[in-house]
């Protein structure tokens, strides 16, 4: 995860941060997930593939994006030809309203590791409009499955309607 989060804005190129993402996702699947699901319980994740489809497939300025039916068929062989998610929450918020959320909270009592996991935030606007533009398509594309949440509400009204949301399920 450091090797991840920290560092330069550009210190990999697209398809070494996929790898390694996938990589992480396969090892959180087979130890984590699967065995959850297997129990019957729910599990929740901050992040999954779509983030990997967004960030390195959709998002990327079009020379460092990868091609998304390889991405598709390396997501298959990592997670199974039919393993997706029932529910994927898209939170959409501008993105200068967010990067003024992660600035304001690395200057909170956690600012050590805020601070050091900058890489993505460290890009910039341009580059998070594009992801948030990604993320947008995506749950365009997916409706049966992603839901999109409107992160400008305060914390409370976005906990009530999520959790409105999960008790329909």
């Amino acid at each position: 995860r450091t090797l991840l989060v920290t560092g330069k804005a550009d210190a990999m190129d697209p398809l070494t941060e996929y790898l390694l993402f996938s990589a992480a996702r396969r090892d959180h699947l087979e130890k984590i997930i699967k065995p959850a699901l297997a129990q019957g319980s729910w599990v929740l994740c901050d992040r999954f593939y779509d983030s990997s489809y967004v960030y390195q497939g959709l998002s990327p300025k079009s020379d460092r994006a990868l091609d998304l039916s390889f991405m598709d068929h390396v997501y298959k062989e990592i997670a199974g030809p039919d393993f997706e998610p029932d529910l994927t929450f898209v939170f959409d918020i501008d993105p200068k309203i967010g990067l003024a959320r992660v600035q304001k909270r690395s200057t909170s009592s956690d600012r050590k590791k805020a601070t050091q996991e900058d890489r993505f935030e460290s890009k910039g606007l341009d580059f998070h409009n594009r992801i948030r533009q990604g993320f947008l398509k995506l749950q365009a594309n997916n409706p049966h499955r992603c839901c999109l949440i409107d992160a400008t509400q305060n914390s409370e009204q976005t906990f009530h309607y999520i959790r409105s949301i999960l008790e329909e399920l």
